[in-house]
Order: structure tokens, then sequence, then C-alpha cells
């Protein structure tokens, strides 16, 4: 995957998520990846905490 695509997927996923982009224009690939991933896992987390009460 070259890194424009891969970069527009990272921005639709976190778009998906709620989350405004126009500010991650400085950060790497990889570092939007980690971002997505913290995000995601913090949705779940949230997710999981929200059944159990």
């Amino acid at each position: 995957m070259s890194e424009d695509v891969e970069r527009g997927a990272l921005y639709r996923e976190l778009k998906r998520l709620g989350i405004e982009t126009s500010e991650l224009d400085q950060l790497s690939n990889n570092s939007l990846k980690q971002l997505v991933e913290a995000i995601k896992a913090a949705y779940a987390e949230y997710d999981k905490s929200k059944r159990v009460n």
C-alpha cells in the first residue's frame, strides 16, 4: 500500500471515529497508525465498561 493510500485510509478511520483530522497533517503515517489503534482501544474499553455498569 502506498503511503498516500495508507494515510487516506487512516484519515477515513479517524473521521469514522469522529476525530477531526485537519490538525494531524504533521504526523507521520506510523504516528497516525498508533493514534488510530489507541483511539480504537479506548473506545473498546469504554464500551466494555458500559456493559459492565
